[in-house]
């Protein structure tokens, strides 16, 4: 059981350096390509008002100390012709430390402009998230833990109407620290 023990001490370990670096990286990033000189050269298109935007998202996660992974799907669409602001729902599932099901509405902004290099954008989710059973957190089915989370990353274009995306997305669940590094897609419609 030791060397179980230190086995796990050194998986979670190298779970949290990985969550550092990418937190770091994109956090670097998003504040060189936010505050970076860009010239027009650099510019791949400005989106069309009316887009609608899909995305998916997975990663590693970590809720209270345990560690786990995240897949979240999601739709958003402007809210006003002026405002680069989406507004959206996100599901998905959150496994490993138990299983469950969020239901997420989101709030995020986006500047208009993509660069080839990186557009930073940020954003909430708030929501219910279900408790499908399973061990740890989520280990009784009829628990349902409410969801406040911050989310921020940058989004990589691609071609016209597609993204790559990095991002990192954190808060609590009824008062249970969650933190997830996530890569991802983003489609405009």
């Amino acid at each position: 059981t030791s060397t179980t023990l230190t086995a796990n001490k050194r998986s979670k370990g190298a779970i949290m350096k990985f969550t550092l670096i990418l937190l770091s990286t994109v956090f670097s990033m998003s504040a060189h390509a936010a505050w970076g000189k860009s010239s027009s050269s650099e510019t791949v298109s400005t989106r069309p008002v009316h887009r609608v935007n899909l995305e998916t998202l997975g990663g590693f996660a970590t809720t209270g100390g345990d560690y786990a992974g995240t897949f979240l799907a999601g739709v958003s669409f402007l809210v006003d012709r002026t405002l680069p602001v989406r507004l959206g729902l996100d599901s998905g599932i959150l496994f490993g430390s138990g299983t469950g099901l969020p239901i997420l509405l989101s709030l995020g902004y986006m500047p208009v402009e993509r660069n080839k290099t990186a557009t930073p954008y940020v954003g909430a989710l708030v929501g219910p998230v279900i408790g499908l059973g399973g061990r740890g957190v989520f280990s009784n089915t009829e628990d349902v833990m409410f969801a406040i989370l911050a989310r921020g990353g940058l989004s990589f274009a691609v071609a016209d109407a597609l993204d790559l995306r990095t991002e990192i997305v954190m808060g609590g669940l009824t008062g249970i620290f969650y933190i997830s590094p996530m890569l991802g897609v983003s489609i405009y419609l």
